[in-house]
């Protein structure tokens, strides 16, 4: 790593809790693991009701680069808030209380920062495990892909452009240096994928994403019942939340292309059927991404054929693992195939 040890970036580590007393002691361990010794641990309760108060100070008293504070509840994004204003690092690194950081995450983006000024946001692969089996890590959250499907983009213009059409990374993915969070927080109206509108909003407003290499795990997100990545209908409606907001603050002249689509569902579910299909259809039209642009349209046609209950369940839904995982098959041996084409050939 570049720098001596007096020079090198403080990482904060947020950790946001509520009633998971059960679970935080792997996350906070993980913390402990890392390789990098240059942290800070700001563990936030966020109003819990369990054990939660002496599992944290039980690590306070063991090291004290733990540190321990108690809130009234305000939701994932409040507590991520409040962790953020009280940090003293230079650079911040979320951690949900039951999730984990494999031990080379900090030591490995902190160097990246260090050799990159220009980065904002470094980030890398994150992998999947379920409770009953921890030490398994597969590369989706059902185990049924091959590969990760995580975006590595690099600047600031590729990170916007992609992330219109989908998430880009889990929270603990990323570290994220301090200057960001003066014009950037987690949306504390969203109760859902309010870490996908900060993205969405720290590319707005220009900040560089960078993917580090390797390409292996650096964090690894826990797959169990109360998940909120379960949850597609609340997620759905979180993004909604966000994109009334992004709406409101009028960060760009338009509105990203997922939240048009987010949009237009909303208004069909609420207004006018007819007008919301035809919101989501004009943001199919303007995607880049084939696989995203083919959803869309998908959508607009369900909104309009589809009863109200259904519809929505049905947008809200992703994509099943495994024809995903066929269609990512088909598509590199179409890629193969097209590029051994001679060009003579190609040209007949």
């Amino acid at each position: 790593m570049s720098g001596t040890i007096l020079d090198r970036l403080l990482v904060s580590v947020v950790v946001p809790t509520y009633n998971y007393a059960h679970f935080l002691p792997v996350a906070l361990d993980s913390v402990l693991a890392q390789t990098y010794p240059d942290w800070e641990c700001i563990i936030v309760d966020d109003g819990s009701t369990d054990d939660t108060a002496a599992v944290a100070d039980a690590y306070v008293r063991r090291d004290p680069r733990f540190r321990y504070i108690h809130q009234t509840n305000r939701g994932l994004a409040g507590a991520r808030n409040t962790g953020v204003r009280i940090a003293r690092g230079d650079a911040i690194q979320f951690l949900d209380a039951d999730d984990r950081l494999l031990p080379p995450k900090l030591e490995r983006h902190a160097a990246y920062l260090e050799a990159h000024p220009e980065c904002d946001i470094v980030y890398g692969d994150v992998w999947f495990f379920r409770s009953e089996t921890p030490d398994v890590l597969t590369p989706s959250l059902h185990g049924k892909l091959t590969r990760s499907i995580l975006r590595r983009v690099h600047g600031n213009a590729e990170a916007f452009r992609v992330l219109q059409h989908y998430n880009i990374m889990p929270v603990p993915a990323a570290i994220v240096r301090r200057r960001v969070f003066a014009r950037a927080m987690f949306d504390e109206e969203a109760n859902a994928v309010e870490d996908y509108g900060f993205w969405i909003r720290c590319a707005a407003l220009g900040f560089s994403f960078d993917f580090c290499e390797p390409d292996e795990p650096v964090a690894a997100v826990r797959s169990h019942g109360a998940s909120m990545s379960r949850d597609f209908v609340r997620m759905l409606r979180g993004l909604i939340t966000v994109a009334h907001a992004y709406e409101n603050a009028q960060i760009t002249p338009s509105l990203p292309l997922i939240y048009e689509m987010a949009l237009g569902v909303e208004m069909a579910e609420r207004r006018s059927r007819i007008g919301g299909a035809r919101r989501i259809w004009r943001a199919a039209a303007a995607a880049t991404e084939p696989l995203t642009a083919m959803r869309w349209r998908v959508y607009a046609v369900a909104t309009l054929l589809l009863p109200r209950p259904l519809f929505l369940p049905f947008i809200a839904t992703p994509i099943p693992e495994g024809p995903y995982e066929w269609y990512r098959k088909l598509s590199r041996l179409f890629r193969r195939r097209r590029s051994a084409t001679p060009p003579s050939a190609a040209a007949r």
